[in-house]
C-alpha cells in the first residue's frame, strides 16, 4: 500500500511549480512531464517520478522534495518502474 502521507508533499511541489507558471493549466503542466516519443504513459508513474520530472523541466537547479510512495522496506515487486509495471515470469 501506498503512505497517504506522499498526498500533501506531492500536491505542495505541484502548487509551488504551478505559482511559477500560472498561465499553465494543470494538464498542460503535467503534459509536460511525458517525453516526446516515448510509450510513457503517466498513468503508470510513482508520484516520486512525476515530481523529479516536473521540477526538472519546470525548476531547473531546485531540489524536489522526497516523496516517500510505500512504507519503509522499499517498493513491492513490480512497481515504481517508469512506463508499465513489471511482469513476473
Amino acid at each position: 500500500m501506498r503512505k497517504p502521507e506522499r498526498i500533501p508533499v506531492v500536491l505542495d511541489a505541484i502548487r509551488k511549480i504551478w505559482e511559477q507558471h500560472p498561465d499553465l493549466r494543470l494538464g498542460q503542466l503535467l503534459s509536460f512531464v511525458t517525453p516526446d516519443g516515448h510509450d510513457a504513459d503517466i498513468f503508470y508513474w510513482e508520484d516520486d517520478q512525476i515530481i523529479k520530472t516536473i521540477y526538472k523541466i519546470h525548476a531547473p537547479g531546485e531540489t524536489p522534495p522526497v516523496v516517500e510512495v510505500f512504507p519503509a522496506g522499499g517498493r513491492p515487486h513490480g512497481f515504481g518502474v517508469v512506463g508499465r509495471e513489471k511482469e513476473q515470469k
